[in-house]
């Protein structure tokens, strides 16, 4: 299940992290699943987490240490994860 859709190919350079972060979303971010960021760019993230969330999905991303910083991404790609803890790896962009 691999599908990107990026608006411009990726050619930041991405930081390895390890960070906790909620995702929010659906209708009225009425839904929220928690997940692990693996690496940040400058236009976007990269997590493992049990939802199978949809390409083009809106989702708010709050951060564990810093709530009040939520930033909104939009789902570009889907893929199985290679984590055994995890379901799916989930590429996100920055919503700008």
């Amino acid at each position: 299940m691999h599908t990107s859709r990026f608006s411009v190919p990726r050619t930041d350079p991405r930081i390895r992290v390890g960070l906790p972060v909620r995702l929010r979303f659906g209708w009225k971010e009425s839904e929220e699943t928690r997940a692990s960021i693996i690496d940040v760019s400058e236009r976007g993230l990269r997590v493992c987490c049990h939802a199978p969330l949809r390409m083009g999905m809106e989702v708010k991303a709050i951060f564990e240490d810093s709530p009040d910083d939520a930033k909104l991404y939009t789902v570009v790609w889907v893929r199985d994860s290679e984590s055994p803890e995890h379901a799916f790896d989930i590429g996100l962009e920055l919503k700008v």
